[in-house]
């Protein structure tokens, strides 16, 4: 089984369901549901719902002090990480960005991590040194990065850009999903299922077909 690990200050749900819908025509995919991401709920998921024959478990990860996370990948030994973004979240208990960025960054203790999906834009992550024996896939919109969103379209009805790997034009992403936090989220999924196998005409179609998240930025018609 492949354990994915999704952490963040935020963007962890929406990416975790935007992936979940990438890949599981391709594999057999279950993901922590909800806004399950603490160690009580994951060892729940995992104990009682989690299909043996899964091919790929994507976890969503929270934390709200130090430590937090490296409890997590403890627990879950993640093969693929995704680092949503780092903002001033709950420094009531942190204290202070730093210690958020330290804390997100504990999933690199994961003895199993091989590949780490970071948004170059964050000027925290983009600053970051990684270990060299951890390939580090940098996603982006505005910084050079490794898969990057260009020439965005945002409408009321739906969202589109050219997806771009080092310069080179892969495709064009079309998406109901509203807001560009969401290309965000929606690129670090992109890349987990494009470097899992999943073909891209595959993902472009799937990307359609994404729905907003509940209580995530959705249209709602009343009248005209």
């Amino acid at each position: 089984m492949i354990n994915i690990g999704i952490t963040g200050s935020f963007g962890k749900t929406s990416t975790k369901n935007f992936l979940y819908h990438l890949l599981k025509e391709k594999y057999y995919t279950y993901k922590t549901p909800k806004s399950y991401n603490t160690p009580m709920g994951i060892s729940k998921v995992v104990n009682n719902e989690l299909p043996i024959l899964s091919d790929v478990f994507i976890v969503e990860m929270g934390a709200c002090k130090i430590g937090d996370i490296n409890e997590l990948v403890n627990l879950v030994n993640i093969d693929i990480g995704v680092i949503t973004e780092i903002g001033p979240q709950h420094l009531e208990t942190f204290k202070t960005i730093d210690n958020i960025l330290k804390t997100k960054l504990e999933i690199l203790n994961s003895k199993n991590l091989k590949t780490l999906i970071i948004n170059q834009d964050n000027i925290y992550l983009r600053n970051t040194i990684y270990p060299n024996n951890i390939k580090i896939i940098k996603i982006g919109i505005n910084e050079e990065a490794d898969y990057m969103a260009k020439n965005i379209v945002m409408k009321d009805s739906y969202l589109s850009f050219d997806l771009y790997y080092q310069n080179n034009s892969l495709t064009n992403i079309k998406t109901k999903l509203l807001g560009q936090h969401n290309i965000y989220n929606l690129l670090s999924a992109i890349v987990v299922a494009y470097t899992m196998g999943v073909d891209i005409e595959n993902i472009k179609n799937s990307c359609f077909k994404i729905e907003p998240v509940l209580h995530r930025l959705s249209t709602l018609q009343d009248g005209n």
